[in-house]
């Protein structure tokens, strides 16, 4: 940093001294080509902090523009951080732009009164769910490994709070001012502290395999507002060479055979999703055909409360200890989604000598056959 900064210097004083412009951009251009925005910066602000007059330093920006190619120096440091920042990250940041837009909107149909206005635009923000689970099920679990809790459990827990009043003001239509403004202002603040807590967090203590991982599980989730989301090269080179091929192996059954393949295909017309749950805790399988939730493939071999979000933890945690225990195995219950109705079931297994070897999770929606009920309803010739 101490050359660029002498360099920088001999070229405010070449520039003082009445050298030519071009002569001096031209040196400028060979030392600093292959040196990024941030480092030129950084040595500016030591020139400033060294006692060099600000309007010197900034006789530079003349020099930039040929470096830049005619792009101002912020434009070329933003570009700079696009670069630099994990894509995952990117994404997000990008999504926080568009939930602000969105929020300034509101605001300003809440000013006016324009009712039909903030239904519609209340509707748009469904899609932040999208973005919570990115960061719920992308980021989360890998800063849980790292020992870092805290801030994540926290922002999980008011993400599902701020999700489940933005359904209730859409089910119940209660567009009442003071509410709507409180619960805006919470998403305001989730973007703080997403971009000032949990994003540097993530930057620090992801590895870049973390990143590449992450990248093959973002179309799970899909994206919040974004549209013509570029690819990232490097991350596209990664799935394909972690592509899943099945290799030609047979697997003997109590009643049959089949090759992998064979198995593979017939898991993915099953009407049921299914995840399989180690005695030790870890989620080892899952199938996710029906997709009534997000299975990110990056939380294979985790344990299983990572997955969870704060307030289900000692839920979850409660049920595996009863099956293991043999209190109890099987749990069931229901979604009450009048739309979507979904059916969960936790069964224990164990094996011939009665010992616990995990549990299964099966996940179905009914919301075909509800259509199907309704339709019975409607024409009972149908039946």
């Amino acid at each position: 940093m101490e050359d660029k900064t002498k360099a920088l210097y001999s070229m405010i004083k070449r520039l003082q001294d009445g050298e030519d412009l071009q002569a001096v951009r031209q040196d400028f251009v060979d030392r600093f080509q292959s040196v990024s925005v941030h480092d030129i910066i950084d040595a500016e602000k030591q020139l400033i902090a060294k006692g060099t007059a600000v309007q010197e330093v900034q006789r530079l920006c003349d020099l930039h523009s040929a470096l830049f190619h005619g792009k101002t120096e912020a434009e070329v440091y933003r570009e700079e951080e696009r670069v630099r920042t994990p894509y995952l990250i990117q994404i997000l940041k990008d999504e926080n732009l568009e939930l602000l837009k969105r929020i300034k909107a509101l605001n300003n149909a809440l000013e006016l009164d324009k009712s039909e206005e903030i239904e519609k635009k209340w509707l748009d923000l469904k899609q932040l769910k999208k973005h919570y689970g990115k960061k719920e099920e992308l980021i989360m679990p890998y800063l849980y490994a790292a020992g870092i809790e805290g801030p994540s459990q926290v922002m999980w827990g008011v993400d599902d709070e701020i999700l489940k009043e933005l359904s209730k003001i859409l089910r119940t239509k209660a567009f009442d001012p003071h509410t709507i403004q409180a619960l805006l202002d919470r998403m305001k603040e989730m973007v703080f502290k997403e971009e000032k807590i949990l994003f540097p967090l993530a930057i620090d203590h992801m590895k870049p395999e973390d990143w590449l991982e992450t990248y093959a599980d973002i179309q799970e989730f899909g994206y919040a507002w974004l549209e013509d989301v570029p690819v990232w090269e490097q991350g596209e080179e990664w799935k394909k060479e972690h592509a899943y091929t099945p290799e030609s192996i047979k697997i003997s059954l109590p009643n049959g055979e089949l090759s992998l393949l064979q198995l593979v295909e017939i898991f993915q017309y099953l009407p049921i999703d299914l995840t399989f749950i180690d005695e030790n805790d870890q989620l080892r399988f899952f199938t996710n055909e029906g997709k009534v939730f997000s299975r990110p493939h990056s939380a294979l071999n985790r344990k299983v409360f990572d997955c969870h979000p704060p307030q289900l933890i000692p839920v979850v945690q409660d049920m595996l200890e009863t099956f293991k225990a043999k209190k109890n195995d099987r749990v069931e219950r229901w979604i009450p989604n009048p739309e979507r109705p979904v059916k969960v079931v936790y069964q224990a297994l164990y094996d011939h000598q009665g010992c616990y070897i995990g549990t299964l999770e099966m996940v179905q929606s009914f919301e075909h056959e509800k259509n199907i009920l309704r339709s019975f309803q409607t024409d009972p010739k149908e039946l």
